[in-house]
């Protein structure tokens, strides 16, 4: 079991709970991110951005499965994010590998978009119901 320093984030409508999946750290994203949650996701993302290091992990599991829609307000904060991570010295560096839903069409036009940007950081994945 990790020792997360990270609370869930709750929002009429949407939710970011961070679990311990087998020593993997799973952000689980729920719901709707739009303008009600645009000013806390970068706050969050950076809070989590310091736990990776504090714990040196690997990677991040985002799964967005049940996330049903982003704006490109929010989407911007993985940006921002990713800003974070390519800053750190390469052997510090981590992955973000993101869990989606196929058939929700925002997740592979906006998460491909990021893969571009950023090859060695994110990956996509098709979430398969397993968690990670």
């Amino acid at each position: 079991m990790m020792d997360l320093g990270l609370s869930p984030l709750r929002k009429e409508g949407f939710s970011l709970e961070p679990l311990d999946s087998g020593g993997t750290l799973v952000l689980e994203l729920c719901g709707s991110a739009d303008m009600e949650i645009v000013g806390f996701l970068p706050v969050y993302f950076k809070s989590v951005h310091a736990e990776v290091q504090r714990m040196r992990l690997a990677e991040v599991v985002l799964d967005l499965h049940a996330l049903y829609f982003m704006n490109s307000s929010c989407l911007k904060s993985f940006v921002t994010w990713i800003d974070l991570i390519s800053q750190l010295p390469v052997r510090s560096q981590y992955r973000l590998r993101f869990l989606t839903d196929p058939h929700l069409q925002w997740q592979k036009r906006s998460l491909d978009a990021l893969r571009r940007m950023a090859m060695g950081t994110v990956v996509i994945e098709t979430w398969t119901g397993g968690g990670q």
